[in-house]
């Protein structure tokens, strides 16, 4: 589709063949058709989704509808749209009637029209002009008829507007601005109260913030699924070019997915329409709930291929027989391609799991890993078993590689007796020899902790040898108390008494 310049964004001449072709569009059958689109049953007539065709074309000028006519002509459904019209025409006006309309004396809406730049004198002056230039006296050749002047007579035509030029009105000075301002603030809190029974802040208030400033939020570092989705987004892949490698149901429910959208769209538009015309609910619900089940529908095929390529993206990293068939039925297919596709996807899935965890494991749900495992041992019983026993085996290993590098444990005869014999002789059969043997400066580690932990107690030993030793010396020098004799102690027992 062609790239049209916007409307904001033309020169005068562009706008003015702008207007004038609208203006005939409209004539040509443009306002009868917005007008049975206003109606609750319209009736179209032979060659109106031509029309409709034409007035999308010249609504994609403005930025609002570009959207609504992108759409429009990406899935061809005009006559569907065409009760959207009156609501993108009408904004169109009023687009085009900004800054063109005024109010006179006696209160009505008139088309204002500046007056044209004069037009530059060409050649030789005439006699007359010549005479009231020497008297002091400006001669005009008549207001030219511009392309800006044009558009404005054509605009006001279409508005049914009385055009009026001459001086331009006078502008209004900054209290009556701020006047105007205050009435429509007034106004528009009168129609639209509070729900928190609380006024909006004035002027004033707005001018002058408080001092006390909030806390800055602190931006919240993106999930590796939101990081995915950025990159699924960036390379725009579409449904067409992922069905290849979903199932053939799948497949046939993509198909499905544009009609599905098309009908949710206008089901859509159409209540939409209608609300703003007024129509009774009971008259809406039904393109309500037409435009809901649509919705749901097209919503859960996206999530159906969301979960087939997750799946398949780890059936490919682990099920080999399931790669050797995938390479089979796509010949020449890239794998690490596919891989890379499905990949977002995957994380995705597992991203959704983690924020559901406590509501799938309340449901007895599966996660994607636990049904890949399922499928693996539907359709191979034998690699499953051995994928199996290889996922032991590897667990067997981390155990003895953390069992070895433990520092919180002291290197005790037992424990390097069980390092050197039991552990790492394991670790060879496990992975074999060449590859233990990356890991025996561990059992080194371990053989010269336990040497200094001997030193270590040796040193103990010894220090309390000889503190016993000089014990033993201090009790040898040292003189035997004197026993007293019977006669003392009775002695000292009758003194006494």
């Amino acid at each position: 589709m062609e790239q049209k310049r916007l409307y904001p964004d033309m020169t005068a001449e562009e706008q003015l063949t702008w207007v004038t072709d609208f203006e005939a569009l409209m004539k040509d059958g443009g306002d009868r058709i917005v007008a049975e689109a206003r109606k609750r049953q319209p009736q179209w007539q032979q060659g109106d989704a031509q029309t409709v065709r034409r007035l999308v074309g010249m609504l994609a000028v403005w930025p609002f509808a570009q959207d609504f006519c992108d759409k429009a002509q990406r899935y061809g459904d005009y006559m569907a749209r065409a009760v959207r019209l009156p609501v993108y025409i009408d904004k169109a006006k009023e687009r085009l009637a900004d800054g063109l309309t005024m109010t006179d004396a006696d209160g009505r809406t008139v088309a204002y029209v500046s007056p044209s730049t004069p037009l530059r004198r060409r050649g030789r002056p005439s006699r007359e002009e010549t005479a009231a230039k020497l008297r002091g006296e400006t001669v005009s050749a008549g207001p030219a008829d511009d392309a800006e002047a044009r558009k404005r007579r054509i605009v006001a035509r279409m508005l049914g507007l009385e055009v009026v030029s001459g001086e331009a009105p006078r502008e209004k000075n900054n209290a009556e601005l701020a006047a105007d301002r205050a009435a429509r603030r007034k106004e528009y809190e009168r129609q639209n109260p509070s729900l928190f029974g609380a006024q909006a802040p004035t002027a004033a208030a707005e001018e002058q913030p408080s001092k006390a400033q909030t806390p800055p939020v602190p931006l919240a570092c993106p999930t590796m699924a939101e990081i995915y989705q950025q990159r699924i987004e960036q390379d725009r892949l579409r449904l067409s070019d992922l069905a290849w490698l979903c199932s053939d149901e799948l497949r046939q429910r993509i198909q499905t997915v544009r009609s599905l959208r098309v009908t949710a769209e206008s089901s859509s538009e159409r209540a939409k329409t209608m609300a703003e015309l007024n129509e009774p609910a009971s008259a809406i619900e039904p393109y309500a709930q037409q435009a809901k089940e649509a919705t749901e529908a097209y919503l859960a095929i996206y999530a159906a291929v969301d979960d087939e390529l997750a799946v398949l993206f780890k059936r490919l990293s682990l099920d080999e027989p399931f790669l050797n068939r995938f390479k089979g039925r796509f010949r020449g297919v890239d794998i690490e391609k596919v891989l890379h596709i499905c990949r977002p996807y995957y994380e995705k899935v597992k991203d959704q799991e983690r924020q559901r965890g406590l509501e799938m494991s309340k449901k007895g749900e599966l996660t994607i890993d636990e049904r890949i495992r399922l499928l693996i041992e539907r359709d191979n019983p034998e690699y499953a078993a051995r994928m199996k026993a290889e996922e032991e085996k590897k667990q067997e290993v981390t155990d003895i590689l953390r069992y070895l590098k433990r520092r919180d444990k002291m290197a005790t005869d037992v424990r390097l007796k069980s390092a050197k014999e039991v552990k790492f002789p394991r670790l060879v059969e496990l992975i074999g020899e060449k590859e233990a043997m990356n890991y025996y400066p561990l059992i080194t580690y371990i053989e010269e902790e336990n040497r200094k932990l001997h030193e270590a107690d040796g040193k103990e030993k010894v220090s309390e040898t000889g503190n016993s030793q000089e014990k033993d010396k201090d009790t040898k020098f040292k003189k035997p108390a004197k026993k007293k004799s019977d006669k003392q102690k009775t002695g000292k027992k009758k003194d006494g008494q």
